[in-house]
């Protein structure tokens, strides 16, 4: 199974901390970008906002609301809307090419109907909000569209306004997100094989790579969780260590949820899992969830080729372990 970022990612999984425009009129919101020859707005993304409503750009994101947009939980996490709020979340994606034709391609921006607004999917929101989803590309730009209204069903005249707004939204075409983010690497050590996804290109809607360090050559793709072929083959003397790094939000913003472990990371933190989705034989999963603050979420597991790996092999797993070295990915917000 491909570990990719998922297409239709859990609502409001972006960015935040970009400034909000201020009441008392209207406000385009436009920022020089940092992409080379390029002109427009931040990202090459615009739109403007009338009075009474607020609107922000973001990396991968555009939010308007007629609320204040700050005191909103951006980046995960329930968000307390009153009746007549309404918030609207344009997020741009970075699909493969096999999934874009699940985003209609525009020649403007979409409308909202009042129609369109229907119970959420359990979980996600509150039971009497609205919800709302449009995917599509505009100039070659791929986008989905999420607007929650504080109740059901949400007001013609409120879906009107919003309506006005998504009418302003320019987008330029092109790649807006340059650069590449480093995984992260093992030091050369006699007797282990250690491999990467190597550089991967900045996304607009996140980023991600994986690493690895194994007893045995590596035999899955880069992007492969679980690492079937490697671990159906691992002798029982065998230990594999995969880790990858990602972050899909702003790591400086709200709904960081994983805990921070210091460094080096210890395998008596890793929880211990004797069933694990696709697990391959009998073979536990030991697993540990942290994050380096500011930078990216870390997802670090260890396998060993039998259920009760020898104290030698903890041992020698740890040393694999303290030779991991994590790359600096800079800021979320592109400069």
């Amino acid at each position: 199974m491909s570990l990719l970022a998922p297409l239709a990612a859990a609502v409001l999984v972006a960015s935040c901390g970009a400034p909000a425009s201020q009441p008392g009129g209207s406000t385009s919101l436009v920022v020089e970008t940092t992409s080379g020859d390029t002109p427009g707005g931040q990202y090459g993304l615009t739109i403007t906002a009338p009075s009474g409503w607020h609107a922000t750009i973001a990396r991968g994101a555009i939010r308007f609301a007629n609320r204040d947009v700050p005191a909103l939980a951006l980046c995960g996490g329930p968000r307390a809307l009153e009746p007549a709020d309404l918030v609207v979340d344009v997020l741009e994606r970075d699909p493969p090419p096999e999934e874009r034709s699940f985003f209609t391609p525009l020649d403007r921006p979409p409308q909202l109907a009042p129609e369109d607004f229907r119970a959420p999917e359990p979980g996600t929101y509150p039971e009497d909000h609205g919800a709302a989803r449009v995917p599509f590309s505009l100039a070659g730009r791929f986008f989905d569209l999420f607007a929650e209204s504080g109740s059901r069903p949400i007001a013609p005249a409120v879906a009107a306004q919003a309506n006005e707004i998504l009418a302003t939204l320019a987008v330029e075409p092109g790649d807006l997100y340059p650069g590449e983010v480093e995984p992260a690497s093992f030091a050369t050590a006699e007797g282990w094989h250690t491999g990467s996804s190597g550089s991967r290109p900045v996304g607009a809607d996140g980023d991600w790579t994986a690493s690895w360090a194994a007893t045995v050559p590596y035999r899955d793709p880069w992007n492969a969780l679980p690492m079937q072929e490697t671990l159906a083959t691992l002798p029982a003397d065998g230990i594999v260590v995969w880790l990858s790094l990602s972050r899909f939000c702003d790591p400086n913003g709200p709904g960081q949820r994983w805990p921070v472990h210091s460094r080096p990371y210890r395998l008596a933190d890793f929880e211990v899992l004797p069933g694990w989705e696709g697990q391959v034989r009998d073979l536990p999963e030991y697993r540990l969830w942290t994050r380096v603050e500011g930078q990216y979420e870390v997802d670090a597991r260890v396998y060993f080729g039998r259920p009760d790996p020898s104290e030698d092999m903890l041992a020698r797993a740890q040393e694999e372990i303290d030779r991991l070295r994590l790359p600096d990915w800079g800021p979320w917000e592109l400069e």
